[in-house]
C-alpha cells in the first residue's frame, strides 16, 4: 500500500508492505524499516521498530489521524489516491458519477449493495479478499448505485470497474 501523509506543511510518501499478520516493511520517503506488531488493543499499538519498542495511540477516521507517541501528539492528513478518485475521468466527475475500481486482484467475499440502492459516503459496497486480507470497498460519495459488476465468489482483476455511483 502506498499513500501520502501530510503533517503540517510537510508531505511524506509512505509505503506499507505486509509480510505476515504481524510483520510489516514500512517506508517513509524511501527509507524502509521492519516493523513488528507486538500488541493491539483498540487504538493502542505496541510496535517493535528495529531494536526499539514503541507505544502509540492512533485515533481518527477517514483521512484524519492523531497519533500520540512518546510525549507528542501528531496530527496527520492522509492523502490516499483511492480516496481522491484516482482513475476517474474528468467527464464522469463533472457528471457526478463515481466509479469504484479494484485496486488489486482478488475474490469477492460479499456484495453489500445492488443497483438502485442508496449509499452514503464511506458506506460499504462489497468485501474483497486479496493476499489473505479482507477489505471493504467503500462508496466515495453519497448517491445511488447504478452499476454493480461483482458477485460473491467471483474473481476480480486490478483496475476492474466494480461499482458506479451517481
Amino acid at each position: 500500500m502506498k499513500f501520502k501523509v501530510r503533517y503540517g506543511d510537510i508531505q511524506n510518501e509512505v509505503h506499507i508492505d505486509r509480510i505476515s499478520a504481524t510483520d510489516f516493511r514500512v517506508g517513509l520517503n524511501g527509507r524502509f524499516s521492519r516493523v513488528e506488531l507486538l500488541a493491539r488493543e483498540g487504538e493502542q499499538l505496541v510496535l517493535r521498530v528495529g531494536e526499539r519498542v514503541e507505544h502509540l495511540v492512533v485515533s481518527g477516521r477517514d483521512t484524519s489521524r492523531t497519533v500520540a507517541w512518546r510525549d507528542q501528539v501528531l496530527e496527520f492528513q492522509i492523502q490516499d489516491p483511492r480516496r481522491l478518485g484516482k482513475g476517474n475521468s474528468a467527464v464522469l466527475a463533472a457528471q457526478g458519477i463515481a466509479q469504484v475500481k479494484a485496486q488489486m486482484p482478488g475474490k469477492v467475499v460479499a456484495v453489500l449493495k445492488s443497483p438502485g440502492d442508496d449509499v452514503e459516503i464511506g458506506e460499504g459496497l462489497a468485501i474483497v479478499e486479496s493476499m489473505k486480507m479482507q477489505n471493504e470497498l467503500k462508496s466515495p460519495k453519497a448517491g445511488t448505485v447504478t452499476l454493480c459488476n461483482v458477485a460473491v465468489d467471483a474473481s476480480i482483476d486490478g483496475g476492474q470497474l466494480l461499482f458506479q455511483i451517481e
